[in-house]
């Protein structure tokens, strides 16, 4: 699922080393992955699918096995619950769990069907993190509950990874490069993803995903006793991995918005999804924007190569390395770099300045950023092999922990220092 005809970033991406119960009731909002080599169990797979406990819940059903499933994983996200046969022996079901390990996500759970009724195999695949082990055949109902065991307790429930991106000053491109990290989460990562649109006056996510004059955030203020069920009813299908919470593009609207439906379309979001990507408007920040960027797990300042885009950057990088500790320190996106006619301030001058070095730096190119605006598209359906598609995908890749780039080293390794982590570095 690698994008097609991806150019070498070389001098635009920096990283160092950093990889970022009672189953009447329904169950959460889960991803649910099942790998099938017998018949018997692609059956059952399917009348799970069909479980009304399930239907909030995305169940892909594959006929394979553990190495299809590995093969699957490479590079995409692994869902919340995985279910894989394996009919092999002792020996060969936990050599089998060792090579799977390597492509699963920490948060994933996984469920391993065996035809190998063994106490001291299950003990063993428990002993490394299995979640359960089965002994086939297994039925429809057996798989419901063995997930829903899983999450009994509410606070079991998978979270989403939130992510928010601001520019450091107008017109800097954060809106445009947020919406397409999320299209990348869920097209190249197949990521479930809810991108939400936190910009009421002028938002673009409505406009650029022709989804405006459609239901928007402003329709949980007239719901009563807002809940997840309303925001799930205010959320627009992009597809079936990506969803938009679009903003109301209604100039004075902010005022409508508490800070307890901040923190409720913020709470209720992750329960729906991977991730969450925060789409922040740029510029003055109300209390309640801002503290919403505070809860965010990784945040992503978009920056012009200019003055007032750079002066900007640095005191809000110190801001939010103030306020936030204990969470990873901001990421810089270097926007536009290299536009003719302007006066650009050098990445040396920025480092400096701002007081660690861009992470990800984005060429100019006016051309395909105007043709994907006026067609309506996302940068890689108009240009897959441009250099802003690269780098964009490189972003996205370093939130999946997916994908390795090139490490820094020699001098550049020196100016980084702890890059990635707390410190500003």
């Amino acid at each position: 699922m690698t994008a097609k005809n991806q150019v070498s970033i070389e001098n635009s991406v920096y990283l160092s080393g950093v990889n970022p119960a009672d189953t009447d009731n329904n169950l959460p909002a889960l991803s649910v992955a099942i790998f099938c080599e017998s018949e018997t169990l692609l059956n059952a797979a399917g009348q799970c699918s069909a479980d009304r406990r399930l239907r909030r819940s995305t169940v892909s059903i594959y006929n394979g096995s553990v190495k299809e499933a590995i093969n699957v994983y490479q590079e995409s996200v692994t869902p919340n619950v995985l279910i894989v046969e394996c009919r092999k022996n002792i020996s060969g079901v936990l050599a089998e769990l060792a090579s799977l390990s390597e492509v699963c996500d920490s948060a994933t759970r996984v469920i391993i069907i065996g035809s190998v009724n063994d106490i001291n195999l299950y003990r063993e695949l428990i002993k490394q993190g299995v979640s359960e082990y089965l002994v086939s055949p297994v039925s429809a109902l057996r798989l419901i509950n063995s997930i829903g065991e899983l999450y009994t307790d509410p606070e079991t429930a998978p979270c989403a990874r939130t992510i928010g991106f601001i520019g450091s000053s107008g017109g800097a491109g954060s809106s445009t490069i947020a919406q397409n990290v999320a299209v990348t989460l869920s097209r190249d990562f197949s990521a479930s993803v809810i991108l939400a649109d936190f910009n009421f006056s002028f938002g673009t996510v409505g406009l650029n995903f022709n989804a405006e004059g459609k239901r928007s955030l402003a329709d949980m203020i007239e719901a009563e006793g807002a809940d997840e069920n309303v925001l799930t009813g205010v959320l627009t299908n992009v597809n079936d991995k990506l969803k938009l919470a679009t903003s109301p593009a209604d100039p004075g609207c902010e005022k409508l918005f508490s800070p307890e439906l901040y923190e409720k379309i913020s709470v209720y979001s992750r329960n729906l999804c991977d991730y969450v990507v925060y789409d922040m408007p740029s510029g003055a920040l109300t209390g309640e924007i801002f503290d919403t960027l505070l809860t965010c797990e990784e945040i992503f300042i978009t920056v012009l190569p200019n003055v007032i885009g750079v002066r900007n950057a640095a005191k809000l990088f110190e801001k939010l390395v103030e306020l936030r500790p204990n969470d990873p320190a901001p990421h810089l996106i270097i926007n536009q770099k290299g536009a003719p006619e302007r006066s650009e301030i050098n990445l040396k001058t920025v480092t400096q300045t701002v007081g660690k070095h861009p992470n990800f730096i984005i060429n100019y190119d006016g051309e395909l950023f105007e043709r994907a605006l006026s067609e309506g598209s996302d940068l890689y359906t108009v240009d897959s092999g441009a250099q802003p598609v690269a780098v964009i995908r490189e972003c996205a890749a370093f939130l999946t922990g997916k994908t390795t780039v090139r490490q820094a080293s020699g001098g550049l390794k020196k100016i980084l220092g702890g890059l990635f982590g707390g410190g500003t570095s």
